[in-house]
């Protein structure tokens, strides 16, 4: 009994864990799509990787690259938030060998003494871009191959070179996302208090609330994850028990400034001072570090991920279906005897009629002798 209380405590636990995950990870979506973060997160990268802000200006302008943006509603390009590796080899072979000239031309119309020449101008511009070019371009000075295959071996090194580049770029964009999503699953944590530790308690007190959450968790786990779009209305029909909740303050000076230290926080609301019962007292220190730890906790939770918790759901679901007793069987049907009453009230048994001729159904009239 111990361990199935344990077990359903904890399938409580990791689908409040999941509800918040997707809902932290709608908000980053839709903020990241408003600030457009991996659009300016790709830029900043290409930006380390060239050492140089006016050939990244320059690639961005390439129609290779603009082909892949966005187009807003005011009819602007934005840029895009991906570049495939070939597309972005092609496009800054493009931009190197075209630096310096009035007029861009394609790279297969020049020879290579032109090729020669614009590098060394880039080359001539910075010692960082310099470095950039060599490895870019390794040997062009001493080249002696076709145009053709020169080119086709440079664009083969830059999109290698831009590969391993966004390889770190992308380990780097997910700590930063997890780092952003901590945040904001702490927000949201604050704003529906989310609160682990109260939560566990509420699921550790209540065996009803727990039945209840177990089944929606099953259900879900084998639906597949929530969509949310209102954290509030997706909680409350859940039954998860998170949110603030007040009472009427006992004292009248609650909602004053400073407040005491017995009270609760309290506000005053329609002309009534209300506290927020789901807080400590402002006196009680470790009422304070126990909250702030449990939301924490739910921050962090989020910071997870909602595939992470969604699979540890399913197997927690999983196991207790496993350890769970099987349903009784039903009990076969027992045939009723027949009891037959005493001889005494059974009915006198019917006899058969005997043989003879056939008696006529209506009785035949004798008349009388006529005088």
């Amino acid at each position: 009994m111990q361990l199935d209380a344990l077990l359903e405590v904890a399938i409580g636990l990791v689908f409040t864990w999941l509800v918040l995950s997707v809902a932290t990870v709608h908000a980053q979506e839709s903020i990241g799509n408003l600030l457009n973060w991996r659009a300016n997160f790709l830029e900043q990268s290409i930006t380390n990787m060239l050492k140089n802000p006016a050939l990244v200006a320059q690639l961005y302008k390439e129609p290779l690259i603009e082909a892949l943006g966005e187009m807003d509603r005011k009819g602007r390009i934005k840029k895009p938030i991906n570049i495939p590796n070939a597309t972005f080899a092609a496009a800054l072979l493009e931009v190197i060998l075209n630096a310096g000239r009035d007029e861009n031309a394609p790279a297969t119309a020049m020879t290579l003494g032109q090729i020669r020449a614009g590098v060394q101008r880039l080359k001539a511009q910075s010692p960082e871009l310099a470095r950039v070019l060599e490895r870019v371009l390794p040997g062009l000075e001493n080249e002696t191959l076709e145009l053709k295959d020169t080119l086709a071996k440079y664009q083969k090194n830059i999109a290698s070179w831009f590969d391993t580049v966004m390889n770190q770029a992308s380990g780097w964009y997910k700590a930063r996302a997890q780092t952003v999503a901590f945040f904001l699953g702490l927000a949201l944590a604050l704003i529906f208090h989310i609160d682990t530790l109260h939560i566990t308690h509420q699921l550790w007190r209540e065996p009803t609330l727990r039945a209840v959450i177990v089944a929606q968790a099953q259900n879900r786990s084998q639906t597949g994850q929530q969509e949310i779009t209102n954290i509030s209305e997706s909680f409350e029909s859940l039954a998860i028990p998170v949110g603030w909740s007040t009472v009427p303050a006992e004292d009248a000076t609650a909602c004053a400034w400073p407040p005491k230290a017995v009270n609760r926080p309290a506000y005053r609301s329609v002309g009534e001072c209300r506290e927020l019962s789901n807080l400590p007292a402002w006196g009680d220190s470790w009422g304070w570090i126990v909250k702030f730890f449990g939301l924490v906790v739910s921050g962090f939770a989020a910071m997870q991920g909602a595939p992470f918790w969604f699979d540890i759901l399913r197997k927690l679901v999983g196991f207790r279906e496993k350890t769970q007793p099987p349903p009784p069987s039903p009990a076969p049907e027992m045939e009723t005897p027949t009891v037959s009453p005493p001889k005494e009230l059974q009915p006198p048994p019917t006899l058969p009629a005997p043989p003879g001729p056939d008696v006529p159904a209506t009785p035949t009239t004798i008349n009388p002798p006529g005088r």
